[in-house]
């Protein structure tokens, strides 16, 4: 991973730790809501790559959280196109996005578990209709993730972990 300085603005700005944070605080949350525990550590990864993609994060469901995943990549099968490299490619981004959440107190890893659990809920009054829509995509992605397994998710994005 490059050093702060030397990263393109475009990445700085749309990948930048703070911002990350608030988008796992926000799909854990969801996931909480449904689920009464803590992400799972598998799961927390596929959270950006959905969400900051936008052709991507359109495509997701705004409130219905019942609808199939299989269902769902079927009607959408350009998802698929190079989602595992997405995945790839943000995996540096999660973790540093994890790191500056768990040092800010934000989330935490449950001993228990090893999942993500949130610590307190962000709540960042964002203007900008992109920001406060990524957020509230990530909240209904939490709670959509929260009714299939690990096992469910991963063959039907056709991942491995």
């Amino acid at each position: 991973m490059q050093n702060w300085e030397e990263r393109p603005f475009e990445i700085a700005y749309n990948l930048n730790p703070a911002y990350c944070a608030v988008l796992l605080n926000a799909s854990i949350a969801g996931y909480q809501e449904n689920k009464k525990e803590g992400m799972p550590y598998p799961i927390i990864f596929l959270v950006l790559p959905l969400i900051v993609y936008k052709p991507i994060r359109n495509k997701l469901p705004s409130k219905n959280t019942s609808q199939d995943i299989s269902l769902w990549l079927k009607e959408n099968p350009e998802i698929l196109i190079d989602f595992d490299r997405k995945v790839r490619e943000l995996v540096p981004y999660t973790k540093e996005a994890l790191i500056f959440a768990m040092r800010e107190n934000v989330i935490e890893l449950s001993r228990e578990t090893g999942n993500f659990i949130n610590q307190k809920t962000l709540k960042p009054k964002w203007e900008h209709s992109t920001l406060a829509d990524c957020k509230q995509k990530a909240i209904v992605l939490g709670r959509w993730f929260s009714v299939f397994s690990i096992e469910t998710i991963y063959t039907n994005f056709r991942i491995r972990p």
